[in-house]
């Protein structure tokens, strides 16, 4: 951080940091810290000098978190985009904003990330693969954030299949790819992009691309008059002990859940 070495850092560092970076939003601060706790915990891993300590002073602090959002996606403003990506050649936003207000799934388990390992190492990518979804559409995965086993049909999403309609699935690899480079998207290309299409389609500028997941919950609910319908399709941390013990993917569960909504849609 500028010429702060790491062997010299301290508390009042690490505060004066989350001060500055929440100047510019306390999600990006929030977030920076985040990543900052998982570099040096990186850098501790592989034994370089200063970072254990560094990392013992930070696994002690805590810092402010942003008040929860109220703001939800919704199907027609999801649409908009879908429709908006095919028209300026990025459908890959369409397609993703679509398959995450479908199935609930976290972007970053459809956009993957180049991460390190637990105690350290080359970083290594995940996210969807094309082996990840079969030829008859059904997608199977497991969630970075509650290890859960999930399982979606694609067909049976309206959304997901208007943005198939520009967006080509590959035949290996990642399943998501930045067209103004043809591989993963990395930093916050995916964020700035997905701006420039919402702002296009007309779709209010406090609508983040995280909201398409709040969107799945709340659209569920409303069509289901189910709770637990929707903590299992997003399948939320609040759950995480029950699905260990629960046998099966929930691909049965999802097909009808799907199918209600669309239905309410109608």
């Amino acid at each position: 951080m500028g010429t702060r070495r790491i062997d010299a850092l301290k508390a009042s560092d690490f505060n004066r940091w989350f001060s500055e970076w929440r100047k510019k939003g306390h999600r990006r601060a929030s977030g920076a810290i985040k990543l900052l706790r998982l570099v040096i915990s990186y850098g501790a891993g592989e034994r370089l000098h200063g970072c254990a300590v560094a990392r013992e002073i930070l696994s002690d602090m805590r810092f402010e978190q942003p008040k929860a959002r109220t703001v939800t996606m919704t199907y027609d403003q999801c649409l908009a985009i879908v429709k908006k990506s095919a028209e300026l050649e990025c459908p890959s936003i369409g397609f993703v904003e679509a398959l995450k207000f479908e199935t609930a799934l976290r972007r970053i388990d459809v956009i993957g990330e180049y991460a390190p390992v637990e105690g350290g190492g080359e970083f290594r990518w995940t996210g969807l693969m094309a082996k990840d979804i079969s030829k008859d559409m059904i997608l199977t995965l497991t969630t970075s954030k509650t290890g859960a086993a999930v399982a979606r049909d694609l067909k049976g999403y309206a959304l997901v299949q208007e943005a198939m309609k520009a967006y080509k699935i590959p035949d290996i690899g990642p399943v998501v790819i930045d067209e103004d480079f043809g591989k993963p998207y990395w930093e916050n290309r995916y964020s700035e992009k997905y701006r420039k299409v919402r702002d296009a389609a007309g779709v209010p500028p406090n609508v983040w691309s995280m909201d398409s997941r709040a969107g799945a919950v709340s659209e569920t609910v409303e069509a289901t008059g189910s709770l637990e319908a929707a903590r299992d399709l997003a399948t939320h941390t609040t759950t995480k002990t029950t699905r260990r013990y629960s046998r099966g993917d929930g691909l049965e569960a999802s097909r009808k859940t799907a199918a209600a909504r669309q239905k309410n849609r109608e």
